[in-house]
């Protein structure tokens, strides 16, 4: 019994012991005594951790690189159906440029539309693609416009809606001249016909040539709406694109001289 006594006396007596201990530490009096032995052991504790990383390393690096061959082909696959549905758009507007009256002898260079806003298209081929000031722009047989600003490997088209922007036309059907110029939002307007001339809905626009900055037989738009002022020299009709410059993936870049 004296044994066991003096076994619950010593427990007791380090319990105690223990929380003078824990209440000094609390209180930050064994700093002193801290600081000696965190001396001798932090660097052995860095070793072991140092130790330790290395085998962790193994696995992080190898599920880093699982997870990146995984979403390296992922991305890559993505790039891939991306590039084929480009080439096919590209392959799809070719066969249709191919398709349209248009000049046999006329060289294109097929390219990308990055942006259209307030009538300025831009598109991701410039000078080192043989791009210049001026060249004109298409899909089909219709007129996208043409190239205002040339960087390396970024163009801007002047599209027909843009402000202030005047192409000389003819109405197809009829061969009777005007002037189509930008109207309000993405219409357009055919402006100096002459009052005699009958406008009638539906009937085509194009250009008709006589300067020298766009090819004749261009299509331009057409005709939404005949305005009637028997009053006015003039008559005039509110046009509408026969595309969406908005919704257009390739356009192409007319490489030859008129």
């Amino acid at each position: 019994m004296k044994i066991k006594e003096k076994n619950i006396v010593l427990f007791l007596s380090l319990l105690a012991l223990s929380f003078i201990f824990i209440g000094f530490d609390k209180l930050n009096w064994l700093n002193w005594l801290k600081r000696p032995v965190e001396i001798l052991t932090n660097p052995v504790k860095q070793a072991v951790y140092n130790f330790s990383k290395q085998f962790n390393k193994k696995d992080i690096d190898s599920n880093y690189i699982l997870q990146g061959k995984s979403d390296f082909l992922e991305m890559e696959n993505t790039d891939l159906k991306v590039k084929i549905k480009s080439l096919e758009q590209e392959n799809t507007a070719m066969k249709k440029l191919l398709g349209a009256p248009l000049p046999v002898s006329w060289k294109f260079i097929p390219v990308k539309v990055l942006s259209v806003s307030n009538g300025i298209m831009a598109i991701n081929q410039g000078s080192d693609a043989g791009i210049k000031e001026g060249m004109v722009v298409i899909f089909e047989n219709v007129l996208i416009g043409k190239i205002i600003k040339v960087n390396p490997r970024l163009s801007k088209i002047m599209l027909p809606v843009y402000k202030d922007n005047e192409i000389k036309a003819k109405v197809l059907e009829t061969s009777n001249k005007g002037i189509v110029k930008s109207g309000a939002g993405e219409t357009l307007i055919l402006a100096e016909v002459l009052q005699e001339i009958k406008l009638l809905k539906d009937q085509i626009v194009i250009t008709s040539g006589e300067e020298e900055i766009f090819p004749a037989d261009l299509v331009i738009g057409k005709i939404k709406e005949v305005e009637e002022d028997e009053t006015a020299v003039y008559q005039k009709a509110i046009l509408e694109p026969l595309v969406d410059y908005k919704s257009l993936d390739n356009v192409f870049v007319i490489l030859t001289s008129f």
